[in-house]
């Protein structure tokens, strides 16, 4: 199943929902670990910025090029247009609502841009890890920026990237069809679906989802073709979450 194939199995089964049943539906459905991501992504911009009501994907632009004399410098906005450059969008081809932050600090600014405004254009830029998922570059050109009522606790978003992309994974792993033989396979499934059940917190749900990756080792279980290389989604936070 390839990105638009998802995108469209994404809004049948996960479209409206609240973050964490939207991470849990879509990742049930999910096949990789890009889009695995992708179903806990769209759960955690959602849960970060409740003023997102948007039914497609949303990606979160914050990653700027900050080097001097940059070709690409970062956003401004004027008049309520913004014109600059973000280097880095999540489901690029898919994604219809970039929420963006403007300036830094206390004096920075949250809004939303429609990813078809005129004045934004989205280069594509594969990347090797998660490449399943379009990936790219944003460049606005006086385009369009609603701006938040409410200034958004961002900080969190931290922590529910990788909450929700966990819970995404768990409900990938609860849909395992049990059809190997091993009672190691139940038991992933067992611990994914209890673990969801009881909606365990960040560093819990951390320190189980090592130990599922240990059980997937041991059976030679994987997700995707890439999975040597996207495996590691599920291993990049741990260190910051464990310190919580």
């Amino acid at each position: 199943m390839n990105e638009q194939a998802f995108y469209s199995r994404w809004k049948e089964v996960a479209e409206g929902l609240a973050p964490f049943e939207m991470a849990q539906r879509a990742g049930a459905v999910a096949e990789t670990p890009g889009q695995i991501f992708t179903s806990g992504y769209q759960a955690a911009v959602r849960h970060t910025f409740p003023e997102v009501n948007h039914a497609g994907w949303c990606c979160f632009a914050v990653t700027e090029d900050r080097s001097p004399e940059s070709a690409f410098p970062g956003v401004s906005l004027v008049d309520g247009k913004v014109s600059g450059f973000k280097t880095w969008i999540a489901a690029a081809d898919c994604v219809e609502l970039l929420v963006l932050k403007v300036g830094g600090g206390a004096e920075a600014r949250y809004g939303t841009v429609l990813a078809k405004d005129p004045g934004v254009t989205i280069k594509l830029r594969p990347g090797k890890f998660l490449a399943d998922m379009s990936q790219g570059a944003a460049e606005f050109n006086q385009a369009e920026f609603v701006e938040f009522v409410e200034v958004p606790e961002v900080r969190t978003f931290r922590q529910y990237e990788p909450y929700y992309i966990y819970v995404a994974f768990l409900a990938r792993l609860a849909a395992l069809e049990l059809d190997s033989g091993d009672s190691r396979v139940g038991e992933i499934k067992d611990l994914a679906l209890s673990a969801l059940a009881e909606q365990i917190d960040l560093v819990q749900i951390d320190s189980l989802v090592s130990h599922l990756l240990d059980l997937m080792a041991q059976l030679g279980l994987e997700l995707g073709s890439d999975w040597t290389t996207d495996k590691r989604l599920f291993t990049m936070y741990s260190s910051g979450i464990q310190r919580l």
